[in-house]
């Protein structure tokens, strides 16, 4: 392995691990009542490195929903909508992305409406990742959506 690719590896291990942490972090401080499973298994990170996804980088809490939830007459699951995500999510070309996201459509209403603590508090923890990688100009953007 050449000191590059040995680099890169580096990186990208720290990210999947960074966002993993994060993740369990986000779920273990939200406040909404867990009633179908579907929202805390919309919960994921992913890393993508030069515009592709990172091999095995994708990090969930866990599958628990048995059943799915209506929404707009489509019966939707938690772990269904966060690989969606993830598969159609256009990553930039060049450089690391690290997404943390909630991927349930309702997760936003949840939020925003109700006022529950969903995934907002991922900005906080990802403005406390940036100093880990401020020196690194390939980290070119670290992510959430809630």
């Amino acid at each position: 392995m050449t000191l590059v690719n040995s680099y890169i590896a580096k990186i990208n291990g720290e990210l999947i691990s960074d966002g993993a942490n994060m993740i369990k972090s986000c779920r273990e401080q939200a406040t909404f009542t867990n009633r179908t499973n579907n929202l805390e298994d919309s919960y994921g990170s992913c890393v993508y490195f030069n515009g592709v996804e990172v091999s095995n980088s994708r990090r969930y809490l866990g599958q628990k929903a048995t059943v799915g939830v209506k929404w707009y007459g489509e019966t939707i699951y938690g772990r269904n909508e966060i690989d969606s995500f993830f598969d159609s999510y256009k990553p930039i070309k060049n450089g690391w992305e690290l997404l943390l996201v909630a991927a349930m459509p309702y997760g936003e209403v949840v939020e925003h409406t109700y006022k529950y603590k969903v995934i907002a508090m991922s900005h906080d923890m990802l403005e406390q990742l940036i100093p880990k990688y401020k020196n690194n100009s390939y980290v070119k953007r670290i992510v959430t959506n809630g």
